[in-house]
């Protein structure tokens, strides 16, 4: 396979430094070893996505100086055939959203899990704050979507998707003071009833194999696992 080395810009500007990311999708040759090394001297960070966890990927990652295991993505799907539902009056959708501190202000305290936060050569206020930056990007844009739920006026949480070949969840939080109210219930059950409508076949969602709490709660409604993958930080300049 081609080692495809694809820069990253967005981390570039949000954390300083040149980023760049590689999905692997089959067992590399020593020759594409070489060259995942070599041409990953040019960043001082590089994300490499081990697609399906294959096995002798993961071992000559985890022997490189500095590349460190972050993440094991654990990614669902669900189909919304058949399922008929009604739709609660408090929630509602929206692309181009204007500008919420709700919104921003569930963002700071909702993420305990990430591959950032476990990274240590990463500023950490900056891997507390990429939530909150993630939605401030997200607002005002068309390709983007907010689902809100509100009580008495209050956003006590959304979810933050887009749509490409399916419906792909980015971010699902609720309001920490309203978290096992059935929230997070009532946003999925919506997102189904978007989707019957817009005729859209699938919904996609990833989190991380230690966040029990997530993964029980996509399956609890109806999600079943796609695949799981691995997520190293390599810092080739450490």
């Amino acid at each position: 396979m081609r080692v495809n080395i694809q820069p990253t810009p967005w981390d570039d500007q949000y954390f300083n430094l040149r980023t760049a990311r590689v999905t692997l999708t089959q067992e590399l040759a020593v020759a594409e070893q070489k060259e995942l090394i070599e041409n990953s001297k040019k960043f001082d960070l590089v994300v490499v996505d081990n697609s399906r966890c294959i096995l002798e990927n993961d071992r000559m990652l985890s022997a490189l100086k500095n590349s460190y295991l972050c993440d094991i993505q654990v990614r669902f799907k669900l189909v919304p055939d058949g399922i008929l539902i009604s739709q609660p009056a408090n929630v509602s959708i929206e692309n181009s959203m204007r500008p919420s501190k709700e919104v921003l202000d569930i963002s700071q305290t909702a993420y305990r899990y990430s591959r950032f936060k476990v990274d240590k050569f990463l500023d950490q206020q900056k891997s507390q704050d990429i939530y909150i930056k993630w939605c401030e990007d997200a607002f005002n844009r068309p390709d983007k979507y907010f689902l809100v739920y509100k009580k008495d006026e209050r956003i006590e949480g959304y979810i933050l998707f887009h749509i490409d070949e399916a419906l792909m969840i980015e971010l699902v939080a609720v309001r920490e003071d309203s978290q096992g109210s059935g929230i997070g219930g009532k946003m999925i059950k919506e997102l189904i009833c978007f989707c019957r409508q817009k005729d859209i076949r699938e919904i996609r969602v990833g989190t991380q194999a230690h966040n029990r709490e997530a993964i029980g709660f996509y399956q609890k409604h109806g999600f079943r696992l796609q695949e799981v993958r691995t997520i190293y930080h390599y810092w080739p300049k450490k």
